[in-house]
């Protein structure tokens, strides 16, 4: 795109050029410092932009989560009043799943006191729960259990489901019996009050949602032959909810990355990452145009880290400038701008950049910048065709050239043409 330069595209020979004209002083290494660090800079919001258009999500997790439990209350609350006002036997269905439930027991009634206090609730203490000698927990029931309680044992369930998912256990034996538990439990409550079944499939739909974004955001968690079927399980709505939080997860590693750090490598440097974040897209096309930036942005990285002045072996830089000093820059010339090595060493190279005692000149390190750190796409095509026009003329009219050489004349074009 518009942040591509030169030394980005133009091969090794060139991102040698670059380093070194970066390693001296002079315009060359200034611009090269400030374009290369600006660019970083923004590269985090460049992968975020990226991952929020292709997965097709607005980017705002905790906005979402917002609209989603204020619409859900709203809808769902005067349905659950209505089905609290029944009266509920205790059948031997509901005996036998507090009997099943018991090594959760404990925890899943404290949470439901808790849950209700949130919302202005007491419920009767009508569990308690003991030990044996043995430390087996025995679950006694002092009262049968009101619709209230039977609810809020519920949403107990809920956050157990929801804690293990944050955890990535998705599929471990655990979240199957809560999971098991839940949809029985919910199914002889809904029996003995369809009322109840009402309001919790105004409550559900949206509580799915949430639960959804909360997967998403721990995606890298599961393991990642798992997250194509728990897609598939989903609604088209949930799963762009799922992307919704795979979208905060991606923030959430950009915001932790240091500026100047390569966030690509962090989210797209290793197979199983790559793999994980294939299976959450919602097509090919999607995927491969994320992956598209993922390889600028990984090129990028990489030209920054070969030709910034602060990057890198200094000995090699020393030997650069060992290099230039003794005149090589001459023999590199039109060879290093176009790829072609095989006029370098002929008298056409020599003339273009005459041996520099001096290192590289002013007027030599101006076309260097301008040439090898101009950013945009049509610019730099058009810099490439022009300096292979130069080249080729070079061949024909040996010794037409003079210093500061192919650069300097390639630069001047491209300022003429602004």
């Amino acid at each position: 795109g518009d942040q591509t330069v030169i030394a980005d595209v133009a091969g090794e020979n060139v991102a040698g050029m670059a380093q070194v004209g970066a390693s001296l002083p002079g315009r060359m290494k200034n611009r090269t410092t400030r374009v290369l660090d600006q660019r970083q800079y923004k590269q985090g919001e460049r992968v975020q932009m990226a991952s929020q258009e292709q997965l097709g999500t607005r980017g705002d997790f905790h906005g979402t989560i917002n609209e989603v439990t204020k619409r859900r209350a709203r809808e769902a609350k005067p349905l659950y009043e209505y089905a609290y006002e029944r009266t509920l036997p205790y059948t031997a269905k509901l005996k036998e799943l507090v009997g099943r439930s018991s090594p959760w027991m404990d925890t899943l009634w404290k949470t439901a006191q808790d849950l209700a206090k949130l919302n202005k609730r007491d419920l009767p203490q009508v569990l308690e729960v003991t030990q044996s000698n043995s430390g087996r927990p025995i679950i006694n029931v002092t009262q049968a259990p009101d619709m209230v309680a039977w609810d809020y044992i519920k949403r107990a369930l809920d956050v157990m489901l929801k804690t293990e998912a944050r955890k990535g256990n998705i599929g471990g034996e655990l979240v199957s019996g809560l999971k098991q538990l839940r949809r029985e439990l919910t199914a002889e409550l809904d029996r003995l009050n369809p009322a109840y079944g009402k309001a919790r499939a105004a409550w559900g739909g949206e509580s799915r949602s949430l639960e959804a974004m909360e997967m998403g955001r721990n995606f890298l968690k599961i393991e990642s032959d798992l997250v194509p079927a728990e897609l598939r399980k989903m609604s088209p709505g949930d799963q762009d909810f799922f992307r919704e939080g795979v979208t905060r997860k991606l923030k959430d590693i950009i915001v932790n990355t240091g500026d100047a750090l390569d966030v690509v490598r962090k989210i797209f440097g290793t197979k199983e990452l790559r793999d994980r974040l294939r299976a959450v897209f919602p097509d090919t096309k999607s995927f491969r145009e994320f992956q598209k930036t993922m390889l600028t942005e990984a090129k990028f990285a990489q030209t920054k880290r070969d030709v910034h002045p602060k990057s890198g072996s200094q000995t090699a830089r020393l030997q650069a400038e060992q290099d230039v000093l003794s005149g090589d820059l001459a023999r590199w010339g039109i060879g290093m701008l176009t790829g072609d090595t095989r006029e370098v060493v002929g008298s056409v190279a020599r003339r273009v950049a005459r041996p520099l005692g001096r290192g590289i000149d002013a007027p030599t390190s101006e076309a260097m910048a301008d040439v090898l750190m101009s950013q945009g796409v049509a610019g730099n095509k058009a810099t490439l065709a022009r300096a292979q026009q130069l080249a080729d003329a070079a061949r024909l009219q040996r010794g037409a050239l003079n210093r500061p050489g192919i650069l300097a004349l390639t630069a001047g074009e491209a300022r003429e043409d602004e």
